[in-house]
């Protein structure tokens, strides 16, 4: 049974590269699989100690966050509209707009920060899905009543999670999705070990779970199933689903490509680590009388020990020995360089890739850069939250089609990103442990010469004549621009 879309099985390792870089879990529970192992002279046990020793490394990260940063600097001139979810398209108190705005996808998960995450999901993998979850179905007992209870909620799905769908083209019609799916009775029940999906048709839902026979074929059993509506156009003349595609229109998968340049800096960095570490342990060389001797400390060697052998008959004592650890500098200048590089990447790829983008599908010439990533970062989340917005209103407003499409936002073009070199190299003075300098003003600076000049007893020229000096020696902003 093939329930796996071609697409999905050809770029899932590259997005979960992408997406274990960012969280921190190719660092953590994932290590074995990003951290290499040195093929000679590293038998496990060291590899298992290096592991244990490797510090984690968010650059990827960290350039992801200040990218997002740039672009929500400027949600508060974000323009949005609640139409009939809220009292006068304003999200107050006692609305359906206003529980969304606290509460977005029934955990807790405030609207705005639900779209920042979007922001990052897209940046790291440039493809993401949504779905709305509509109400639930309640019967009582009572008259044979059925209502609908609890409220709508927006969720972001990893495209790791997304296992097929139907047509590759075009509007979507069918979509299957993986999920994690507690299927106890109760607490004292164990997890089942099945694989769960649930299918998406223009009609409704089913939930089911894949097993293993006794007979070693693969069977599926139906958990639970339901119905919706959701339409294209207040003319409900065609149905859609409620989960859809987001995508960031990238010639290339620069998340990816920067997510692998950050693995390999990492793994050099632990190999060099792990030889300081190494480097503090000398070697001990002994003399031995034969073969036999020679070959015990030839199978210790094998098995990681730190001793090394030579014949009595040469005349050599027992020493220790240390192999010289001078390379270490050179190799840190070298490690440094690689990670100045990757900042540089991060911003310059992501505008690379963006600007050629622009040229042949969206054409926005007049941007350059890493506003014109920001250009289409900012288009593909307001296109995610718009598809949200039109079947939340239709969750909420089934049989009044007019209140249908009033709901919208349009986040600001109007952003200044930060300059790429000073943003860059903050988060390399983060990085090698430097600080951000405070400039004063000329006249602090004055007053500081003559404190020392009057401790150490010299005579100083005018205020003035000193102030004038100051700034014409040295780059600080004049008293005047300071305010003081």
């Amino acid at each position: 049974m093939n329930i796996f879309h071609p697409e999905y099985l050809e770029k899932k390792s590259k997005w979960q590269t992408a997406i274990d870089a960012y969280n921190g879990e190719a660092y953590s529970d994932k290590i074995e699989s990003y951290l290499i192992q040195k093929s000679q002279r590293e038998p496990d046990g060291a590899f298992e100690e290096r592991q244990k020793v490797t510090e984690p490394m968010l650059h990827f990260s960290t350039a992801i966050d200040s990218l997002c940063g740039v672009m929500f600097s400027k949600d508060g001139d974000t323009s949005r509209d609640w139409g009939a979810l809220g009292e006068d398209g304003i999200a107050e108190q006692g609305t359906i707009a206003k529980r969304l705005e606290n509460d977005a996808d029934g955990e807790g998960t405030n609207w705005n920060a639900l779209y920042k995450n979007v922001a990052i999901r897209l940046t790291t993998t440039h493809t993401i899905w949504g779905m709305v979850d509509g109400l639930t179905e309640k019967q009582y007992n009572e008259g044979n009543e059925t209502v609908l209870e609890g409220d709508a909620t927006v969720h972001v799905l990893d495209p790791t999670c997304v296992v097929n769908w139907y047509p590759t083209r075009g509007s979507l019609e069918e979509v299957v999705v993986k999920e994690d799916y507690d299927n106890r009775d109760n607490i004292e029940d164990f997890f089942p070990l099945e694989d769960v999906y649930v299918k998406y048709t223009l009609e409704g839902w089913e939930r089911y779970a894949l097993y293993t026979d006794e007979n070693d074929e693969t069977q599926r059993r139906t958990i639970s199933t339901g119905e919706y509506e959701y339409y294209r156009t207040a003319e409900r003349r065609e149905r859609i689903l409620p989960i859809w595609r987001t995508e960031i229109p990238l010639p290339r998968n620069v998340g990816y490509l920067l997510a692998t340049k950050q693995n390999s800096i990492w793994n050099l960095e632990s190999v060099g680590d792990f030889a300081i570490r190494a480097l503090s342990f000398a070697l001990l060389r002994i003399t031995v009388e034969g073969e036999d001797d020679k070959n015990k400390i030839a199978s210790a060697l094998k098995a990681g020990s730190n001793i090394l052998w030579q014949y009595a008959k040469e005349g050599h004592p027992h020493e220790f020995i240390s192999a010289d650890s001078s390379w270490l500098s050179e190799a840190g200048n070298v490690l440094k360089k690689k990670i100045e590089d990757f900042y540089q990447s991060a911003f310059k790829e992501y505008g690379d890739a963006a600007r050629q983008a622009t040229a042949t599908e969206i054409r926005l010439e007049s941007q350059s850069g890493i506003e014109a990533f920001l250009a289409l970062l900012v288009d593909s989340v307001d296109e995610f939250e718009n598809q949200a917005l039109w079947r939340i209103e239709q969750v909420y407003f089934p049989d009044a089609p007019a209140n249908w499409g009033l709901a919208s936002v349009e986040r600001s073009r109007d952003f200044q990103p930060e300059d790429t070199d000073e943003a860059m190299n903050r988060m390399l003075n983060r990085t090698f442990g430097e600080r951000d300098t405070i400039p004063l003003p000329a006249s602090s600076i004055v007053e500081i010469i003559k404190k020392w000049a009057n401790s150490n007893g010299i005579t100083l020229p005018e205020d003035s004549e000193l102030e004038e000096a100051v700034n014409q020696r040295m780059d600080i902003i004049p008293a005047d621009q300071m305010g003081g």
